[in-house]
């Protein structure tokens, strides 16, 4: 998989790698986000064409029985093929705004 990513993504697949080596974890809950970069729409131009290769890092992770990712977007799929792994793709919730008086 390395090989498919650009080096850029090294940092990415070295903390995937790094959770996979915790074997005896029991629960594991990420929350992926965005960092807001310039204008334009980051899923779009980034996370869309990339996210098979992205997710695969997970299928490495089986060791935590309760393992959940809660994806970037809400327009991510969580159709993802995660092997032996035992994780939940979710969708982020809607955002909800609420007045401080």
């Amino acid at each position: 998989m390395a090989d498919v990513l650009c080096p850029r993504f090294e940092p990415w697949i070295k903390s995937w790698d790094a959770l996979s080596r915790l074997t005896g974890l029991r629960k594991l809950h990420i929350v992926l986000e965005y960092r807001y970069i310039g204008f334009g729409d980051y899923f779009e131009m980034m996370w869309k064409e990339r996210e098979p290769e992205l997710l695969a890092v997970v299928k490495n992770i089986t060791a935590p029985r309760d393992f959940v990712v809660v994806l970037p977007d809400r327009r991510c799929t969580t159709d993802v093929d995660v092997g032996a792994s035992r994780c939940v793709l979710k969708l982020p919730e809607e955002q909800q705004t609420t007045d401080v008086a």
